[in-house]
């Protein structure tokens, strides 16, 4: 049973994202179709890749295979696109703010 794809990342389009193992650059998001445990939790696969390898592929995929066992449509992710952007965060004025005693 195929994983079900829900993002990938190139590290050239995601500002401060590091490389992977053995300099892999293209990180993918998977997601197991079926439920486990007492309390239905979903299993997730990080995978790291070489985009120039992915990119030369001799056999791609046309369509994903299809995910008959989802118990609905609701559980397929919808396809979207990510703008991710570097942002500088600051600490609150409080958490350095000693009142005297």
């Amino acid at each position: 049973m195929p994983f079900v794809g829900l993002a990938q990342f190139f590290c050239r389009d995601v500002p401060g994202l590091a490389s992977g193992p053995d300099g892999a650059d293209l990180v993918q998001l998977f997601c197991c179709p079926f439920t486990h445990g007492p309390y239905l939790e979903r299993e997730y696969h990080l995978r790291w890749r070489r985009a120039e390898e992915t990119e030369r592929a001799e056999r791609l995929l046309a369509d994903p295979p299809q995910v008959p066992l989802l118990r609905g449509e609701d559980e397929l992710p919808e396809p979207c696109v990510v703008h991710p952007e570097e942002v500088d965060t600051y600490p609150w004025a409080e958490q350095d703010y000693c009142p005297p005693h």
